[in-house]
């Protein structure tokens, strides 16, 4: 019972993982500055990403701080997916 948890566990952390590692390989970033002054963290990116449920990419505009902060929003969320522990459920006989 363990082990078929186990794998059902498995494949499920796979099938939702690979999606999102095969977004992040197919945005292509676009950087575009508002104005030369303008702060490091400020300066405006332009990323296409594959939208669910559609064949088309969508254009999202962020500054570089934005981007940074959303990809350690999404590494801990991943982290502690991976991180919570498992509920054991036996069955009494």
């Amino acid at each position: 019972m363990n082990l078929r948890l186990g794998l059902i566990a498995a494949f499920t952390v796979t099938t939702l993982a690979y999606p999102i590692a095969a977004m992040a390989q197919q945005s292509d970033p676009i950087t575009v500055t508002a104005r030369d002054d303008a702060a490091e963290d400020q300066v405006i990116v332009c990323k296409y990403e594959m939208k669910t449920g559609s064949r088309f990419k969508e254009k999202t505009c962020k500054t570089k701080l934005q981007w940074e902060q959303m990809r350690i929003q999404h590494q801990k969320d991943a982290e502690e997916m991976f991180n919570r522990p498992t509920i054991e459920t036996r069955r009494g006989g």
